[in-house]
């Protein structure tokens, strides 16, 4: 592992260290990591488990997982949910909980996500009024497709309609 590698990860786990010190004694603690950088003989995703397992060691709950970003002229093929796979091999294999980002723009590939235990909970961010059109929106999306666990008519939830 080259040095500015070990350097990223070693500072990392300095953090959580710190975090976990000045934290509440019951606390939760979460970090964020890019998984992979795309990069042939960069950042990759073996060595973002390996860092997973160490945040586990350290306290940490949950990791939000990402990736790209970090090293210029990169490419990749980013599709709906391609970010997802990372969550899920890191949440298999590091045995610590995740969230998954990357272009989530459809309820039921949300859903799909969650029900096959491919991370634990998703961010979503600059797509979400594809999904969302309120706060209420996961229960209106739930009605939508006939899913009992919500009750959309509940009082005070028609004020949020189409909202976003």
């Amino acid at each position: 592992m080259a040095a500015a590698l070990r350097i990223g990860r070693d500072f990392h786990c300095v953090l959580c260290k710190l975090s976990a010190k000045s934290g509440p004694k019951n606390g939760r603690s979460s970090c964020g990591i890019s998984a992979t950088d795309w990069k042939e003989g960069g950042w990759d995703l073996p060595q973002s488990i390996e860092l997973c397992r160490r945040f586990k060691g350290l306290g940490v709950d949950l990791v939000d997982v990402s990736s790209g970003g970090l090293v210029p002229n990169v490419t990749n093929s980013p599709g709906p949910g391609y970010q997802v796979k990372f969550a899920a091999a890191i949440r298999s294999e590091a045995h610590i909980a995740t969230g998954s980002v990357g272009m989530l723009t459809d309820p039921a590939q949300v859903e799909t996500i969650l029900t096959t235990e491919q991370a634990d909970l998703v961010f979503l961010a600059r797509n979400c009024c594809a999904i969302l059109t309120g706060p209420v929106a996961p229960h209106r999306n739930s009605a939508r497709n006939s899913n009992p666990r919500f009750n959309t008519n509940a009082p005070g939830k028609a004020r949020y309609a189409d909202t976003c």
